[in-house]
């Protein structure tokens, strides 16, 4: 059985034939008082991503919705792979996305990104550490 090794989506504003993918809902005896805690900090997170993009009063021309590489995998290259041709696609365009302390945000910063935008959040994994949302953007030439 194969394993998925990485993961990228994108979201250009220009697609002629974009792919949407509808709301995925959970079926009923999963709905459980974690899944609404965790739909509930998904929610929060969209909403402060959307306001720290508004606030850097930048237009972009698509973004990068979902990057991961399995752990396990990390360090091999696949992320850089998976990256560059999300570069490629963004060719002459600006694009952004964004990250936060959770993550390995410094994988943008040694492949052409540049922090933007950041905001300060109660951090829903550790409460006594600093938790930062990030919004990263590129110009690809």
């Amino acid at each position: 059985m194969q394993k998925i090794a990485g993961f990228l989506a994108i979201d250009d504003k220009f697609c002629l034939n974009p792919i949407r993918l509808g709301k995925v809902e959970f079926p009923q005896k999963l709905h459980t008082k974690a899944v609404e805690v965790m739909r509930t900090r998904m929610a929060e997170y969209d909403q402060l991503c959307a306001k720290l993009l508004k606030e850097s009063g930048r237009q972009f021309d698509g973004e990068v919705t979902l990057f991961a590489v399995e752990p396990s995998l990390q360090g091999k290259g696949i992320g850089t792979a998976l990256f560059e041709k999300a570069q490629a696609y963004f060719a002459h365009k600006n694009f952004f996305l964004y990250t936060d302390t959770g993550c390995n945000y410094s994988f943008y910063d040694t492949h052409g990104m540049h922090c933007v935008a950041k905001q300060k959040n109660q951090n829903p994994y550790q409460k006594n550490k600093p938790f930062y949302i990030f919004l990263y953007a590129a110009t690809v030439s």
